[in-house]
């Protein structure tokens, strides 16, 4: 595991609270949402995320925004 500057161990731990877990969420494809913030939190706890969403040109920029973090989309 990556130290990052001034992390703590508990930070460390919750980057790592959902790896091997897969977390569904419904209604992130628009900027700002509850839904894309999830989704986004998940993810950088370490989940895989599957997004679904109403309309497919958010969705797909929200998919890049999850991966550009490096989140398992």
């Amino acid at each position: 595991m990556v130290r990052l500057e001034g992390e703590s161990a508990r930070d460390r731990g919750r980057r790592d609270r959902f790896v091997g877990r897969v977390a569904i969420v419904t209604g992130a494809s628009r900027e700002p949402s509850i839904g894309r913030s999830t989704a986004m939190q998940l993810g950088c706890e370490g989940a895989s995320v599957v997004i679904n969403g109403r309309e497919e040109q958010p969705l797909r920029a929200t998919e890049g925004a999850l991966r550009d973090e490096g989140i398992a989309v």
